[in-house]
């Protein structure tokens, strides 16, 4: 992914918008995407779990992603998982991350698409 079409796709989940706000355009351009290394599903699921969250919790989750390996996909999407409220919300997420293994890409696609 280029640059501008991964922070459009972060900033979309994020902020629910294409562009982030002036006051958290360099924390999203200078560290957050360094910090997905462009992965589709590290953005989304890092704007997720920061959305209508104060600059304190981007400041920490960044750091944790920063001192976790760039290979380590895994272990750089746990952490916005661990950053979740309640077991409630955790249940749900590994409910649809299970309910989708061994689906093809297409499928997951357009079943995401239409929610």
């Amino acid at each position: 992914m280029i640059q501008g079409e991964s922070l459009q796709l972060f900033s979309w989940h994020a902020f629910r918008t294409i562009h982030p706000p002036d006051d958290y355009a360099e924390l999203s351009n200078d560290h957050v995407l360094k910090c997905a290394g462009g992965l589709p599903l590290a953005l989304e699921v890092l704007g997720a779990s920061l959305f209508g969250k104060d600059k304190s919790v981007w400041r920490s989750a960044i750091e944790k992603q920063r001192k976790t390996p760039d290979h380590n996909v895994q272990a750089k999407l746990m952490i916005s998982f661990d950053a979740l409220d309640d077991d409630i919300l955790k249940n749900i997420f590994l409910d649809i991350a299970c309910f989708f293994v061994g689906r093809n890409k297409e499928y997951v696609s357009t079943i995401k698409k239409s929610i």
